[in-house]
């Protein structure tokens, strides 16, 4: 496949800076790239990167300039090499069909041009629409709804009555719907729970590899449209995810904690039960939120516990200089000591001055 740089500058709303004519015939890396490859700068260190390697063209943001290269200035640099990744390598697509070795339940309503991978298992009542895809090995319990065109990859399971939007993509050794971590102590055992509820994952939510998502005690725990799941999350009983959030890998999210639009919980956050994340907050990596804590919207916070990212700067800051500052101290009490020390001689030694009567 090939393309003209004046033809990607018409698909991006790009402006181009030299040749129309340049002839594009794939992307790559910058530590890949090779002739007649385009490839994405988004700073001047990687715009000389970029120059320097054979690639034919070079995507940049506004304000970048100074190339010997041709290039296609956007505003959103990333995104437009992300469409033009996609056009140069289109999802394959799966032929429609059903193997011999899935087993499916007679009650199962399965929709037009479906794939259903290799042993399989889709049980009672389970309701797949149009297009989806159902990779080798995994499991649907009794009432799953799965919409359509979604695409879920080998050996995940999703348990009884959960429900998936339209184009959700779920990857391999995901569990959709396992019980929440639900007990009460008594006479000391701990005494399980009923998890009675289900999960609900809205349209075009992607989930990792080795997720857990538990299912609600009563209600449901919720997936809000949009959003984006890393490998090894974790995610407890009646927890709402709102639209469009980015949660990152080895984040833990404890039951009945809520997350608003737009949120971004990055790598190993830990979140404590009861939780309220109001929209656009983001949490930076290992960050933990004490149980029952408010955000409030816009806020960027970081630390254990988490706080205000500039206030927590400043403490970093001082932290930091504690072995300077511990130090001084240690030097100024044994200055002092060795003051007082002195005043001590001194007082003694005036005792010790014969006082006359005539001094008096």
């Amino acid at each position: 496949m090939a393309e003209t740089l004046g033809s990607l500058a018409a698909l991006l709303n790009a402006d181009l800076v030299g040749d129309s004519q340049t002839r594009i015939t794939g992307v790559a890396g910058l530590d890949t790239a090779r002739e007649g490859d385009i490839v994405f700068a988004e700073s001047a260190r990687a715009l000389a990167q970029a120059i320097a390697s054979p690639a034919s063209a070079i995507i940049v943001g506004p304000g970048i300039n100074g190339s010997s290269k041709p290039l296609l200035r956007t505003a959103h640099p990333k995104y437009a090499f992300s469409r033009v990744v996609n056009l140069f390598y289109p999802p394959k697509p799966v032929k429609p069909c059903i193997d011999p070795t899935a087993w499916i339940s007679e009650s199962a309503r399965i929709g037009k041009d479906v794939f259903i991978g290799p042993r399989a298992v889709i049980e009672e009542d389970v309701q797949i629409a149009d297009r989806s895809v159902i990779q080798a090995g995994c499991y649907l319990a009794k009432g799953v709804l799965l919409g359509a065109d979604c695409r879920i990859y080998p050996n995940v399971t999703i348990y009884h009555d959960c429900v998936l939007g339209d184009r959700v993509v779920i990857h391999s050794g995901t569990v959709i719907g396992g019980d929440g971590f639900g007990y009460v102590c008594h006479d000391g055992k701990h005494e399980k729970l009923l998890q009675l509820g289900n999960v609900v994952i809205e349209d075009d939510v992607e989930v990792g590899c080795n997720t857990c998502i538990d299912r609600a005690s009563f209600g449901s725990t919720r997936v809000g449209r949009g959003t984006k799941i890393d490998n090894l999350v974790q995610i407890g009983h009646n927890a709402e995810i709102g639209e469009s959030c980015i949660i990152v890998s080895q984040v833990g999210i404890s039951g009945s904690s809520k997350i608003g639009r737009e949120c971004i919980l990055a790598g190993q956050v830990g979140v404590a039960d009861h939780v309220v994340l109001e929209d656009r907050v983001t949490v930076a990596a290992q960050s933990g939120i004490p149980s029952r804590k408010r955000i409030p919207s816009g806020l960027t916070v970081f630390g254990s516990p988490a706080r205000n990212i500039e206030e927590f700067k400043k403490q970093w800051a001082a932290y930091t200089q504690l072995p300077e500052q511990m130090a001084r101290q240690q030097a100024l009490v044994k200055e002092v000591e060795q003051l007082k020390a002195q005043v001590a001689e001194l007082m003694a030694a005036l005792k010790r001055v014969p006082i006359s009567a005539g001094q008096v």
